[in-house]
C-alpha cells in the first residue's frame, strides 16, 4: 500500500502544479487582453483581479512543486 499510495501522491502533486501553471499562464493571457477594460460591477479594472488570481495561483504553484520535489526525495530515500 504504501508504495502505490506514494505515486498517487506524486502524481496528485503534479496534476496540482500543472493546473496551477496553466491557471497562471491563462491568468496572464487575460491581463494582456483586458489590461485597459473596467468592470461593470466594480470601479477598477478587470486586470486587477486578474492579477489576484495570477498571484495566488502563482503562489500554489510554488508550494505544490516543492512538495512535489519534496516527495520524490522522500521516495527515493526509501
Amino acid at each position: 500500500y504504501g508504495r502505490k499510495l506514494g505515486l498517487v501522491h506524486v502524481f496528485s502533486l503534479l496534476c496540482t502544479v500543472v493546473l496551477f501553471t496553466i491557471l497562471l499562464w491563462s491568468a496572464w493571457e487575460l491581463i494582456q487582453r483586458t489590461s485597459f477594460q473596467r468592470m461593470v460591477s466594480l470601479p477598477f479594472p478587470k486586470y486587477y483581479l486578474h492579477a489576484a488570481v495570477m498571484a495566488l495561483a502563482g503562489v500554489n504553484a510554488v508550494v505544490a512543486a516543492m512538495q512535489l520535489m519534496l516527495r520524490v526525495r522522500q521516495m527515493i530515500r526509501s
